[in-house]
C-alpha cells in the first residue's frame, strides 16, 4: 500500500531543488524554466552528485531551473529545413538535451561550479572550401649508361656511369580516380555505360511498386571529374531523389570521407499514414510533408516537425470523416425508425375506424325503425 508521501512524490515539483534558489517561488518575480530531473538511474546519480545538497534525496520529482546550466544544454529554438535554408523557430517552451548536466550554482561556494570546456565547432563538409593540393607524383632514380658520341670522345669528354634521371610513374591512385573507394556498409559503386567520367555511389532499397525488379537510391553521391584532369571533380549529393549539396573533392580520401559523412545522416521516415487526398509529395511508397527538412530529429531519431504536423491534420481528417460516417449512418436509422412507427400507428388506426364505422351505422338502423 502506497504512502501518501509516495504518492506526493510522483508528482512534479514547482521549487528549484538547489539550495538557496528561490526559481518557482512567489517571491521570485523572474519567470524561469524548470526542468525535471532525469528518469534514468545512472544521470539521476550524475545530477545529485554534482547539486550541492544532502539534506534532501534527489529523486525524479525534483526539478532544476535554467540558471544552472550551461546555455549549450537549452534549446530554445527549433531549427527547420524550408526552401532549402534552415530556419530556427522558438520554442515555446525550452528544451534540455540528453547530455545536460548541472554545474552553475551561484549561491554556494565557487568550487562548485564547474566551467565546461569550449564547444568545437561543427565541421560541415558541404560547406568547406579546402585549397587543390598537387598531382602526386613519384620519382625514381634509374641509372642510365651514357655512351659518348665521337665528338665527345674526341675533347676526351666522358660520361660517367649512375647519372640520375627523373622520371614520374603512375601511381595507383591516380589510375583509378575516383574509382573503387572504400564505400560504408549498405552502399554499392553503380557503372553507368553511356556516362564517362563519372562515378556514382548510391544506397539502394527495393522498390515498393516492384520489390524484386527494380531498386530505388535514397542517398546518391555522383562524383563528376572535371575536364582539367582526374585530380579534382565535384561530388553532387542527392537524398530522395533531390540535390543537397555539392561539393569539390580533391583527393580520393577526402572522397570517401565525403561519403561517410553522407552516410551517417539520418533521413525522415515521412508521415507514416497514407493521406486522404493526393496533398503529400511521396517517396517509393512513403509520404512526406511539403515542408519536410529532409532529416530526422537528431534527439529521438523520428519525424521532422513537417510531417509530424501532417500526421496530425491527416488524423484529424480522418477522425471527421468517421464521425461524419458515424452521424450518417445514425440519421439514417432514426429516419427509418420514425418512418416505421408512423406505419404502426396508420395499422393501429384502421380497426377502430373500421369499428366507429359500424357502430355509426346500427345507430342509423334503429332511428329509421323507430
Amino acid at each position: 500500500m502506497t504512502t501518501t508521501t509516495e504518492r506526493r512524490r510522483d508528482k512534479r515539483d514547482r521549487v528549484c531543488y538547489v539550495q538557496g534558489c528561490k526559481s518557482g517561488c512567489k517571491s521570485c518575480k523572474e519567470t524561469r524554466s524548470l526542468f525535471r530531473a532525469p528518469i534514468e538511474p545512472e544521470r539521476l546519480a550524475e545530477w545529485s552528485r554534482k547539486i550541492p545538497r544532502r539534506d534532501r534525496p534527489f529523486d525524479h520529482a525534483c526539478v532544476v531551473c535554467e540558471r544552472h546550466f550551461d546555455e549549450r544544454f537549452i534549446e530554445r529554438t527549433f531549427r527547420t529545413k524550408i526552401k532549402g535554408e534552415i530556419v530556427e523557430i522558438p520554442r515555446d517552451r525550452p528544451l534540455l538535451a540528453k547530455d545536460a548536466v548541472p554545474t552553475i550554482f551561484p549561491e554556494a561556494p565557487k568550487y562548485y561550479t564547474k566551467k565546461l570546456p569550449k564547444k568545437r565547432k561543427e565541421r560541415n563538409l558541404c560547406d568547406q572550401v579546402r585549397a587543390k593540393p598537387q598531382k602526386r607524383q613519384k620519382r625514381s632514380t634509374m641509372e642510365n649508361a651514357c655512351v659518348p658520341t665521337s665528338k665527345e670522345a674526341s675533347e676526351g669528354l666522358n660520361c660517367e656511369p649512375g647519372s640520375p634521371q627523373d622520371e614520374h610513374v603512375e601511381t595507383t591512385d591516380e589510375r583509378l580516380g575516383f574509382s573503387r573507394l572504400r564505400i560504408p556498409k549498405g552502399w554499392s559503386e553503380i557503372t553507368l555505360v553511356d556516362a564517362e567520367g563519372l562515378c556514382l555511389y548510391a544506397q539502394c532499397e527495393a522498390d515498393a511498386a516492384e520489390p524484386y525488379g527494380s531498386v530505388v537510391m535514397v542517398k546518391s553521391v555522383r562524383i563528376q571529374v572535371g575536364q582539367g584532369g582526374e585530380d579534382s571533380a565535384v561530388g553532387e549529393v542527392h537524398l530522395r531523389g533531390e540535390i543537397w549539396c555539392e561539393q569539390e573533392l580533391t583527393t580520393r580520401e577526402l572522397a570517401e570521407e565525403f561519403i561517410d559523412s553522407i552516410d551517417k545522416l539520418t533521413l525522415c521516415p515521412g508521415v507514416g499514414v497514407q493521406p486522404l487526398a493526393r496533398e503529400c509529395p511521396a517517396f517509393n511508397g512513403k509520404f512526406f510533408s511539403k515542408d519536410c527538412s529532409l532529416f530526422a530529429d537528431f534527439r529521438l531519431r523520428r519525424a521532422c516537425a513537417g510531417c509530424k504536423y501532417q500526421r496530425k491534420l491527416i488524423q484529424n481528417q480522418r477522425s471527421y470523416s468517421r464521425r461524419k460516417a458515424y452521424e450518417d449512418v445514425i440519421f439514417s436509422a432514426s429516419a427509418m425508425q420514425q418512418v416505421d412507427e408512423v406505419n404502426v400507428a396508420d395499422t393501429r388506426h384502421e380497426p377502430v375506424a373500421e369499428e366507429v364505422a359500424v357502430d355509426s351505422a346500427e345507430v342509423a338502423e334503429k332511428t329509421d325503425t323507430e
